[in-house]
C-alpha cells in the first residue's frame, strides 16, 4: 500500500519503483522556484545536483543560448539539410513546423533577403545542389514544387544517361582489349 503521508524536504526513502530502477534511494527536494516537490536519486543529488530546481523549471532556465550545451542551434538532418533554431520572439517563427522551433535554414535565409515569411507552398532552390551552401547567391525562390519539380527530373535523368554512357565505354574497351 503507497504512503499517503506528505514527505518532508530532505527526506531519504527506499523506493521500490523509481524511474524504472527497483528499490532506489532517494531524496523528497522541494523546487526552488514552482515550490512543487519530488523524488530525486540520492546518489544524482549528492554528485551532481546543483540547480534546486525540478525538470519543467530546469528546461526553462535552461533553453537555448543559456544552456551550457549550446552550440549555435544548427544541426544538419540525414537528407544534409542544415536546421536553424528560431526564438520564439522571431519575425520568422512562424515558419517553424509546429510544435518545434527548428526551419530550414535556406528557407529562413532567402525569408530574411525578401524581408517577408516564406509561403508553406513556395520552394527555395539551391542551385549547385548542394544542400549546405546556403548562401544566397546559391539560393534560387520557386512559386511552387510543379516549377522545381521539372529542373531536378531534368538533371537526375542527365545524371543516369551519364551512368549509362560510362558503363558502356567500359564495356567497349574491355571488348577491345579482348581482341588484341
Amino acid at each position: 500500500m503507497p504512503d499517503l503521508e506528505q514527505p518532508i524536504p530532505g527526506e531519504i526513502r527506499f523506493l521500490k519503483r523509481f524511474q524504472g530502477c527497483r528499490n532506489r534511494k532517494c531524496i523528497w527536494i522541494i523546487c526552488k522556484e514552482c515550490g512543487n516537490g519530488f523524488w530525486l536519486d540520492f546518489y544524482y543529488y549528492k554528485k551532481k545536483y546543483k540547480s534546486g530546481l525540478c525538470i519543467s523549471c530546469y528546461r526553462k532556465h535552461w533553453n537555448g543560448k543559456k544552456n551550457p550545451c549550446w552550440r549555435g542551434g544548427e544541426h544538419i538532418d540525414k537528407d544534409g539539410y542544415v536546421w536553424l533554431y528560431v526564438f520564439p520572439d522571431d519575425l520568422y517563427h512562424s515558419m517553424c513546423i509546429k510544435g518545434r522551433n527548428y526551419v530550414k535554414k535556406h528557407r529562413y535565409i532567402m525569408a530574411k533577403n525578401l524581408g517577408r515569411c516564406l509561403k508553406p507552398w513556395e520552394v527555395v532552390h539551391h542551385k549547385d545542389e548542394n544542400r549546405q551552401n546556403n548562401k544566397i547567391s546559391n539560393l534560387k525562390l520557386l512559386s511552387s514544387q510543379i516549377e522545381h519539380l521539372p529542373s531536378m527530373a531534368i538533371k537526375n535523368y542527365i545524371m543516369k544517361l551519364e551512368k549509362e554512357i560510362k558503363t558502356l565505354e567500359n564495356e567497349n574497351k574491355k571488348l577491345k582489349s579482348g581482341d588484341r
